[in-house]
């Protein structure tokens, strides 16, 4: 006959395992959401505003201006293959940046908070009609 102490051990180590077993499966999850949410991209398009945005030296995170890199920064309303309008502020920097040409038309892979490739020109005619129809409305 096992005794309590043998037996208290045993639900301990129990409860140990499937704490750290649900401790592991919510880690993945929010690993997951993060992905999803950063990295995870649909092409997508728009059209450069009329207005071009104000030259302004580049900061870093810290606010610290960068040495001879300037950067002008754009909000743009993506839309993608099925419609879905998504908003993405973006800063186009660089030693010698040129602004987008304005009424131009990009394409870009963007994620659910930030532009993950791109954005670069691209002809109107390329972009899906029904998704020019979405830009045209918008801007």
């Amino acid at each position: 006959m096992e005794n309590k102490g043998e037996n208290m051990k045993k639900i301990s180590l129990i409860i140990t395992g499937l704490l750290a077993v649900a401790l592991f499966i919510g880690f993945g999850i929010q690993v997951a959401q993060y992905y999803d949410n950063t990295y995870a991209a649909t092409r997508s398009y728009t059209k450069v505003p009329l207005e071009v945005p104000k030259r302004e030296k580049t900061k870093d995170y810290n606010g610290k201006i960068v040495t001879g890199s300037y950067s002008y920064q754009y909000h743009f309303k993506f839309v993608n293959g099925d419609g879905e309008e998504r908003s993405i502020s973006f800063e186009l920097s660089g030693d010698n940046v040129e602004p987008f040409k304005p009424g131009e038309f990009l394409e870009a892979d963007i994620s659910k908070t930030r532009v993950v490739k791109g954005p670069s020109s691209i002809e109107k005619d390329k972009i899906p009609k029904t998704v020019v129809k979405v830009i045209e409305k918008i801007q």
